[in-house]
C-alpha cells in the first residue's frame, strides 16, 4: 500500500509540474489566419524574389578581388536571366515553415525560458535546424554554376546541420534580438533624443523606427557570420 501511496503522490506532482507548464505556454502560440497566409505566402515570395542577391553573397565568399556589381553581372547571371535563380526552390520551401512558425515559436520558447536572449538563442537554433539544409544546398549550386571543373564542391543532400551551422547559428540570433531585444531600447533612446517625455507612451512612428534601426544594424553585424556559413558550404 505505500508504493501505491508513493506512486499515487508521484503520479499527482507530475500532473502538477505538467499543468504549470501548459499553463506558462501563451494562449496565442498558434498565429491568426491572416498572419499564416501572409507568412505561407508572402515569406517563400520574399525568398524567391531575393535569390540573385543571396547568390551573389555566395559567390562573393569565395571572390574577394571582385565588385558587387561584377559579381551580379558576369557570375550570377552568367547564363542568363534564369540562372540568376539557380538553387531557389529549397529556401523557398523552407521559408514556408520559417515565415508561418518561428514568429509563434518565439513566443512559445519565451513561455518556457522567461529571457528574450536565450528564447533568440533557441529561436535561432529552431530556424537553422530548418533552414540550414536548404541555404546550403542553394549556396553550392550557385558555386558551381560559375567554378571551375576542378573548384566545383559536391552538393550535399538536405541535412538540419553540417559545416557552418554554428555560423550560420549565429547569425540568426543577431538578426532575431535586433528585432526582439533591441528593437525596445532603440526605441526608448529615440524617444529620448525627439525631446519627449521618456514616460510617456512611444508613438508607433517611433516604434517603427525602432524596428528598422535594430534591423539595420544586426543584419550589418551578422553579414560576417553569413559570409563566413558560404565560405565553410562552398569549400
Amino acid at each position: 500500500m505505500a508504493m501505491a501511496h508513493a506512486d499515487s503522490c508521484d503520479a499527482q506532482k507530475a500532473g502538477l509540474f505538467l499543468n504549470m507548464m501548459l499553463q506558462s505556454i501563451p494562449q496565442n502560440v498558434l498565429p491568426q489566419p491572416a498572419l499564416l497566409l501572409a507568412g505561407g505566402l508572402g515569406g517563400p515570395l520574399s525568398v524567391a524574389a531575393f535569390t540573385p542577391l543571396r547568390n551573389a553573397c555566395s559567390l562573393a565568399s569565395q571572390d574577394a578581388t571582385s565588385s558587387a556589381m561584377r559579381i551580379i553581372r558576369r557570375h550570377v547571371f552568367l547564363g542568363g536571366l534564369r540562372s540568376g535563380w539557380t538553387g531557389a526552390l529549397s529556401p523557398t520551401a523552407a521559408a514556408t515553415i520559417q515565415f508561418t512558425v518561428l514568429g509563434s515559436g518565439y513566443h512559445f520558447y519565451l513561455g518556457f525560458l522567461g529571457s528574450p536572449a536565450l528564447t533568440a538563442v533557441a529561436t535561432g537554433l529552431t530556424e537553422s535546424l530548418v533552414s540550414y539544409g536548404a541555404h546550403a544546398r542553394n549556396a553550392q549550386l550557385a558555386h558551381n554554376q560559375v567554378a571551375t571543373k576542378i573548384g566545383r564542391v559536391p552538393v550535399r543532400p538536405i541535412m538540419p546541420f553540417g559545416p557552418g551551422f554554428t555560423a550560420q547559428w549565429l547569425r540568426n540570433c543577431l538578426v532575431i534580438a535586433g528585432i526582439r531585444v533591441f528593437s525596445d531600447p532603440l526605441a526608448c533612446t529615440l524617444q529620448w533624443m525627439s525631446g519627449a517625455d521618456a514616460a510617456s507612451t512611444i508613438s508607433p512612428g517611433i516604434t517603427m523606427c525602432g524596428d528598422f534601426l535594430a534591423s539595420l544594424l544586426f543584419g550589418g553585424l551578422s553579414m560576417p557570420l553569413n559570409q563566413m556559413f558560404n565560405f565553410q558550404v562552398t569549400s
